[in-house]
């Protein structure tokens, strides 16, 4: 059985996950992005092996006017952080551009 996961992860120097604090002033459910080990782990526990992976990008648009606390945020997380997922805002639109775990898992 094989089983192929793409899912969003944060950057590696965002220890305190600004991504996932950014994702969630959007009310769509978002809990958190996961790591590759940490999605190793999970699926280990299953007896998923890790086969092979790697990374691509997305880049998420969101509009300012619905991000409620989006000053705040920014002024709670180190600006390297932040600039490193190339925040970028234009007009009423926020873009923030997101590293993506692509994982191949075999059982």
């Amino acid at each position: 059985m094989n089983f192929f996961l793409s899912d969003p992860t944060p950057n590696e120097a965002d220890h305190d996950r600004f991504v996932d604090a950014y994702m969630q002033l959007k009310k769509d459910g978002h809990i958190k992005f996961y790591t590759l080990a940490e999605w190793n782990d999970i699926c280990g526990q299953e007896g998923l092996t890790l086969t092979a992976s790697f990374t691509s990008s997305i880049r998420f648009p969101k509009k300012k006017d619905t991000a409620f606390g989006f000053n705040e945020l920014l002024e709670k997380y180190d600006e390297k952080v932040i600039a490193g997922y190339d925040l970028e805002i234009i007009g009423n639109e926020i873009y923030v551009t997101e590293k993506v775990n692509n994982i191949l898992f075999r059982k």
